[in-house]
């Protein structure tokens, strides 16, 4: 199952987890309604690949009229293949760091996996070719059991120390 930004974040909300303010536009007017409530946002194409930012389907915007052409832009683009058919404004907020948390499936391992990593989420298959050390990337223990960050997991020890002492 692949889950949109807005869907994932209603998801970690639902788990008391701390997430920016933020609404789902379908319409450009949508959009500049959501601008009018927020204040300055970022309005984000919603559809299931990365890439959005570098197709032009990020834009941060400070009025409702800005917002409304950013929506105008943005639903109905293609991005890698997916149109836009709506978008998820978002405070725009000043980013100290970014990191990239990913939960995923792991085909050749035929398990789950998460992934961390302290580079940020901007280009994170570039992250993962040129240093993948720099990606702590964890494993389902399969039979219910807990996974740890012993040495009977698949943790990649420097890139969690690498995390940690951040």
């Amino acid at each position: 199952m692949k889950l949109l930004e807005y869907q994932a974040k209603e998801v970690l909300a639902s788990l008391g987890i701390a997430i920016p303010p933020g609404k789902v536009a379908r319409t450009p007017d949508e959009a500049a309604q959501a601008c009018a409530e927020l204040g300055p946002v970022a309005v984000k194409a919603q559809v299931p690949v990365g890439g959005r930012g570098k197709a032009g389907g990020i834009k941060l915007v400070k009025t409702p009229d800005e917002a409304r052409k950013a929506a105008a832009q943005i639903i109905g683009m293609d991005i890698k293949g997916f149109k836009v058919p709506l978008v998820y404004c978002e405070t725009a907020l000043d980013i100290q760091r970014e990191i990239y948390l990913g939960f995923t499936v792991d085909r050749d391992a035929r398990n789950n996996i998460l992934m961390l990593s302290a580079k940020g989420g901007m280009d994170i298959e570039q992250v993962a070719e040129e240093a993948p050390e720099s990606i702590a990337r964890l494993h389902q223990i399969h039979g219910g059991g807990r996974s740890t960050s012993s040495s009977t997991s698949s943790l990649s020890m420097p890139a969690w120390a690498s995390w940690r002492d951040r």
